[in-house]
């Protein structure tokens, strides 16, 4: 059986802030001694101060997580400053934490080796690894891979989220144990016999463009050409000299759109170079790919998707009940909902009242459309994971 424990403070001193959480953390554990803790913080706490009471508290905790852009728990919803902290441990589930640091000179062997690494002999085999990356230095579409090829395990959930600094876009940070760094990713492995299930939606609309283009130069997460034009002057021809080009997805395909009109990987246009026309998004811009631009999110569509999001995944779990719900949203999901927020949180809560929520607003989410196929990197989009045995 899977235990955990919530704590959520608002505190703003981080020393009271981590008292408060581990303080509502042993009320529910009861004398347990948890194996590992997810923990979620806004800028300006002192991560390793942090990290540091955690394992004084329980020594030899593992610890995975990383900075946010809003924390979620079903304690107090949406909070925008605050420490929130996840305590787990199972009889029967085994739970393994790994550390990637220094990974953007070639973020997939640094993190399958930091795995195995991790990983101790005659393991069971994880099923879900919860990853949280620092996506404003490295490629998480590579992090990803790495995290597949560490584990082995085909039918492995990915699932997680970029690391945040409360919209700067400077310097974010990612925790393990007694660490705290940039450039790097964190994982947390669970096994078999856990049980979960993981949806993804972002509510956007493609334009109803006569034809689709193609991305004819890109590297990494930088596009320069779409039909040999500069990513700039696409923008500009389809939606006029004065619009605000950064409210505006790229939707791109990476399966044929007419077979699957509805499958595509959002990004959110970050930073425009307008002398040579480029524009800069958190996340690769696969070449060779078609795309679209997608119409302006609205408040309606993206809290539709929450709702699609967590019946898609109550559908798809298959374990006789549901304990825990894990929440990542985008950044610019929250900023489009603004004081509507905690909207999409009331909706999974009222699909699943029973069940506590935990989780963060990221820079970049991490997850499976369908079970079955690759784990993604998104923009914009919201992702939920049911956990349960």
């Amino acid at each position: 059986m899977l235990h955990f424990a919530i704590g959520h403070s608002e505190e703003p001193e981080t020393k009271e802030a981590i008292e408060d959480v581990l303080a509502q953390c042993e009320q529910t554990l009861q004398g347990r001694k948890p194996q590992a803790g997810l923990l979620f913080a806004s800028i300006g706490y002192d991560f390793a101060f942090l990290t540091e009471q955690i394992r004084r508290r329980y020594p030899g905790i593992q610890i995975a997580g990383c900075s946010s852009f809003g924390e979620i728990s079903s304690k107090k919803k949406v909070a925008g400053n605050s420490v929130a902290l996840l305590l787990l441990d199972s009889d029967a589930v085994e739970i393994h934490t790994a550390f990637a640091k220094e990974i953007s000179q070639n973020e997939k062997a640094a993190v399958a080796g930091a795995i195995k690494e991790a990983l101790p002999e005659n393991h069971k085999l994880p099923s879900l690894c919860l990853l949280f990356a620092d996506g404003l230095t490295s490629n998480i579409t590579d992090v990803i891979n790495g995290v597949a090829e560490g584990v082995g395990n085909p039918a492995l959930v990915i699932g997680g989220g970029g690391a945040c600094d409360d919209w700067k876009f400077q310097k974010v940070f990612v925790f393990h144990a007694d660490q705290v760094a940039s450039n790097a990713a964190s994982m947390m492995l669970l096994s078999e016999p856990l049980k979960c299930s993981i949806a993804v939606r972002h509510g956007h609309t493609p334009f109803p463009f006569k034809t689709r283009s193609v991305i004819t130069h890109s590297e990494k997460n930088i596009l320069y050409t779409i039909d040999n034009m500069p990513a700039l002057d696409f923008y500009k021809l389809h939606l006029g000299e004065h619009a605000n080009y950064e409210a505006y997805a790229l939707l791109i395909y990476l399966d044929d759109p007419e077979r699957f009109p509805d499958r595509y990987l959002v990004r959110a246009p970050f930073r425009i170079d307008r002398e040579n026309g480029s524009i800069t998004f958190p996340g690769d811009i696969p070449q060779g790919c078609q795309v679209t631009i997608s119409q302006l999110a609205t408040k309606a569509k993206t809290l539709e998707a929450a709702q699609v999001c967590i019946k898609q995944a109550r559908e798809a779990f298959k374990g006789d009940k549901i304990d825990l719900a894990l929440v990542y949203s985008c950044a610019l999901r929250k900023e489009i909902l603004g004081t509507d927020t905690p909207k999409e949180i009331e909706i999974i809560q009222k699909e699943l009242p029973d069940v506590d929520l935990f989780g963060f607003y990221t820079y970049g989410e991490i997850g499976h459309h369908h079970l079955g196929e690759p784990s993604r990197y998104y923009n914009e989009t919201i992702v939920v994971i049911l956990i349960g045995e």
